[in-house]
């Protein structure tokens, strides 16, 4: 929000009062350069070793949908990758400077290609600076968006001179409300964005609608509008349904104070599911999200127990029983406070 309120201020503020939200605005404007410089670089070796990527949130949200990439505020770099593609990716952007934390072994590494949807790098301007994702969100989340699909409905915006492919307004909507979701909907900024690409993009909201029943995000995308028509006065489509007793009209009285205090739910606590859960519409996505989040390990089962590669198959069980234990040791935590989002030394003070 931090662009959007100092261009709101700027014009009927005196200058000294507005020092301290200047400063924020200039170092918020410096990191969102570097950032796209950075973003341009990955995509031209990319594209030079033949790796189809689609830049979304950040700098290619930003200038789809305010024509410049210091109008919104982000920290990263997130990069859409197909699958197959994940690993030459990866050694592009080796070769260029960036390293993955994440230290796998090749069985895990080909069981997270399937369970996870993202590598995170680390770069000369900061740690986690670059997400190379192959799926929208994790497969627990049972929201199977398909990629190859994305991909073919792909859309061009120009970023920093040049052309990059990103994703079609449509499915950058319903990825926008996944992702709010994915967080409980705990930043109003992604609700001024929604409310941003409602002003800008006609939509057609039957295939919106049609388009999150197949994926069983209705919910979810009701939710949203909700919250941006409560909060910040969106119009509602009339695909958003008006029965008062409809878990989609309840949750927004509930998210908004959430929204208020900054707070973001522990992703690790009972609570956070249960309402993952209360958003989905349909009993057979609950169940898959129920199934998948008990069934399927990860990097912290195979960092917690170390089990030779011809026993792999007994991670579902580890999985089990450290899931059983958070739950029963932190049963009703609920949030976190949400830091002041700053930009980090490198982006502040750049070398040279």
């Amino acid at each position: 929000m931090l662009a959007r309120v100092y261009e709101a201020l700027s014009g009927n503020t005196q200058e000294s009062e507005l020092a301290p939200l200047r400063r924020r605005y200039d170092a918020n404007l410096r990191k969102a350069l570097l950032l796209t410089r950075e973003l341009l670089r990955i995509c031209d070796r990319l594209a030079a070793e033949g790796v189809k990527v689609l830049p979304y949130k950040g700098p290619a949200l930003a200038c789809q949908l305010y024509g410049n990439v210091a109008a919104r505020q982000f920290s990263d770099i997130d990069l859409l990758v197909r699958r197959a593609d994940v690993q030459r990716a990866q050694v592009v952007l080796g070769h260029i400077g960036y390293t993955r934390p994440l230290r796998l072994t090749p069985r895990q590494e080909a069981a997270y290609l399937q369970s996870g949807y993202e590598f995170t790098f680390d770069g000369a301007l900061g740690r986690n600076l670059v997400e190379l994702k192959w799926a929208v969100v994790p497969r627990f989340y049972a929201i199977d968006f398909n990629v190859g699909e994305l991909f073919e409905r792909a859309i061009e915006i120009e970023i920093g001179g040049q052309c990059l492919k990103t994703l079609s307004h449509e499915d950058a909507l319903l990825v926008h409300c996944v992702h709010a979701a994915k967080h409980q909907w705990s930043e109003l900024s992604w609700l001024c964005d929604l409310a941003q690409m409602v002003r800008l993009c006609r939509f057609d909201f039957n295939s919106v609608q049609e388009r999150a029943i197949r994926l069983g995000i209705n919910r979810i995308v009701e939710t949203t509008f909700l919250l941006a028509h409560e909060l910040l006065g969106v119009p509602l489509p009339d695909m958003i349904g008006k029965d008062k007793d409809s878990p989609a009209l309840r949750l927004p009285q509930f998210l908004s104070k959430a929204i208020n205090t900054r707070s973001e739910p522990d992703p690790e606590s009972f609570a956070y599911f249960r309402a993952v859960m209360q958003s989905r519409e349909r009993w057979q996505d609950r169940a898959r999200l129920l199934i998948r989040l008990a069934l399927t390990p990860g990097p912290g089962e195979w960092e917690a127990v170390r089990i030779p590669d011809w026993m792999f198959a007994l991670y579902p069980a580890v999985r089990i029983g450290r899931l059983a234990r958070r739950l029963l040791c932190n049963p009703t935590s609920g949030a976190k406070k949400l830091d002041s989002p700053e930009p980090p030394a490198a982006v502040l003070h750049p070398p040279g």
